[in-house]
């Protein structure tokens, strides 16, 4: 599972890692992965992970934080995403 000191660096296109230590920022093929599974969903970055973490198992729970209601929203919304099979299996493989 991508671990979640990570998920920032993931999730927020163009975040400066250059002085992330090592091993903790996004490599490219997860930064494009994302971007494109995303991009095909109409998605964010967020949207993505969460929805990937609701597909793991049917008792996950996941409690995102937030400090709007636009990204509180945002993240209700990734119980909606239905990521395909392949979606799955790509996100599986950057973990």
């Amino acid at each position: 599972m991508i671990e979640a000191a990570r998920i920032a660096g993931i999730l927020r296109p163009g975040l400066d890692t250059s002085q992330a230590p090592p091993g903790m920022a996004a490599t490219r093929e997860q930064e494009l992965t994302l971007d494109d599974i995303a991009g095909r969903h109409g998605a964010s970055r967020t949207q993505v992970i969460l929805a990937w973490l609701l597909s793991r198992s049917p008792i996950t729970f996941a409690i995102p934080g937030t400090s709007s209601v636009a990204h509180l929203e945002e993240n209700i919304a990734a119980a909606d995403l239905r990521l395909t099979e392949d979606d799955i299996a790509r996100l599986d493989k950057l973990a």
